[in-house]
């Protein structure tokens, strides 16, 4: 079929021309605009059934991300809740062996590991005095335990998280005149200045703050110390963070 603009600026001229139609020129156009119509339906009816049905594709898409999104939502909902009741049960656990452990009818015949490490577990969940027990108990049936030192070193600390300043500054110089060649000598040393510090005994603090900076230059605790004797420079007393971990 001719393209429609043409048909009818073909007819509008012959029209303008004559200056009057037939009846068979009226059917003749009649039926080149049926034509023309069935062309303009025929170009444009496919590409908005394509559009429609490209949109219920994609709405079809969206639906099921949604409901997979929703699901993957109560899955997350349900496995946090799974985790949080197996980690209570964890903790009810783990209670249940250190009160099993600390008592007196197991503390004879447990293994050394299990007294120490029963006893550090009690320090890191700030349960200092049954820490302090615990650490002594190794002392007392493991003299000679691999641990002895660090045990000695841990309860000055836990009394210093105490506050209680006398007993604590008596364990960590025990500490260094019993193990002075133990690395952990330094732990020690920068404890117990912390609580001469705590209690107003600044010069003593800033004295063992020099030793360690001397001594140990290159640890990480020699910074530490360095901070500390600026800090005691500007002011009789800033407490400090607490003992080294």
């Amino acid at each position: 079929m001719k393209k429609p603009c043409r048909i009818i600026t073909a007819w509008l001229f012959c029209l303008g021309l004559t200056s009057c139609a037939t009846r068979e020129d009226v059917r003749t156009l009649q039926e080149d605009i049926k034509g023309i119509k069935t062309y303009i339906e025929s170009g444009v009816q496919p590409s908005q059934a394509d559009i429609y049905s490209t949109v219920q594709n994609l709405t079809s898409s969206l639906e099921a991300l949604k409901a997979e999104t929703q699901s993957n939502r109560q899955t997350s909902a349900s496995l946090a809740g799974k985790m949080d009741d197996l980690q209570a049960s964890l903790t009810a656990r783990l209670d249940a062996l250190y009160e099993l452990l600390a008592g007196s009818k197991f503390a004879g015949s447990a293994e050394p590991s299990a007294l120490f490490n029963q006893a550090s577990s009690d320090m890191v969940r700030s349960r200092y005095e049954s820490a302090i027990e615990g650490f002594q108990r190794y002392l007392e049936h493991y003299p000679s335990g691999g641990k002895g030192p660090e045990a000695v070193l841990r309860i000055g600390e836990c009394q210093a998280h105490l506050r209680k300043w006398a007993e604590a500054t008596t364990q960590f110089d025990r500490f260094i005149s019993s193990f002075p060649n133990d690395p952990l000598v330094l732990n020690a040393t920068y404890d117990k200045a912390q609580v001469l510090e705590q209690t107003g005994q600044s010069k003593g603090a800033a004295k063992l703050y020099e030793a360690i900076v001397q001594k140990y230059p290159s640890r990480p605790e020699a910074q530490l110390a360095q901070d500390r004797l600026k800090t005691l420079q500007q002011a009789p007393l800033q407490p400090s963070s607490g003992p080294i971990k």
